[in-house]
């Protein structure tokens, strides 16, 4: 894809970064709720086998980037332009279609990614001791 939008590469650079972070934050939260404080070590290896194996009812239960609006502070492609927005980039209501998708897509890739390695890797650092 041809990008024409100053600072647009810029732009996505930062939503990742921020897609990582929220990400790697809401694994941390997973955890507690879910792994952590527990008797045995079970929880965490069905985490790993679950992940590994890619079952649906454990993927589907693992943080997920929520870019509805459904919630009043809820982070929203529309606020991610704002907060990473540059002097002069386009209006967000004027943007081409394409860009609403790039830079959801952007954030929810890095969200999953950070969120899945980070449970992974803790879980996985859990059993070793």
């Amino acid at each position: 894809m041809v990008t024409l939008i100053k600072g647009w590469s810029q732009l996505i650079a930062a939503v990742t970064a921020t897609g990582t972070a929220d990400g790697i934050n809401a694994a941390g939260w997973w955890m507690q709720d879910n792994v952590h404080g527990r008797s045995d070590n079970l929880r965490a290896r069905i985490t790993i086998a679950g992940m590994d194996d890619g079952v649906p009812e454990l993927m589907d239960a693992l943080p997920y980037a929520d870019l509805s609006g459904q919630w009043a502070d809820g982070t929203t492609v529309r606020t991610l332009y704002a907060d990473h927005y540059t002097d002069g980039m386009p209006a967000y209501d004027t943007l081409p279609d394409w860009a609403y998708t790039e830079i959801g897509d952007a954030y929810e890739t890095a969200y999953a990614d950070a969120a899945h390695g980070a449970i992974g890797t803790e879980c996985r650092a859990l059993l070793a001791g």
